[in-house]
């Protein structure tokens, strides 16, 4: 089977083979579902729904916060 030629108007001389994959590898904002789970949450949707039913009877975590170093105290003169 011959490989179709790309469209004229498209140039992708410059381009960057890859370039969206590692972005979204990078996102915070993508988890992956282990296939048992991915068979009984078939959409966002249904994810969504389970976690804010979870969420709903525990209470809100604090985001982990760093550490600040204590100012030394000043000599006394």
């Amino acid at each position: 089977m011959k490989k179709p030629e790309p469209r004229s108007e498209y140039d992708f001389r410059d381009g960057t083979r890859g370039w969206h994959v590692r972005l979204a590898a990078k996102a915070d904002n993508q988890r992956t579902l282990d296939p048992d789970l991915a068979e009984r949450f078939p959409d966002s949707a249904s994810v969504n729904e389970a976690l804010r039913g979870i969420a709903s009877s525990r209470p809100a975590q604090r985001p982990a916060t760093t550490t600040r170093r204590q100012a030394k105290p000043r000599p006394s003169a």
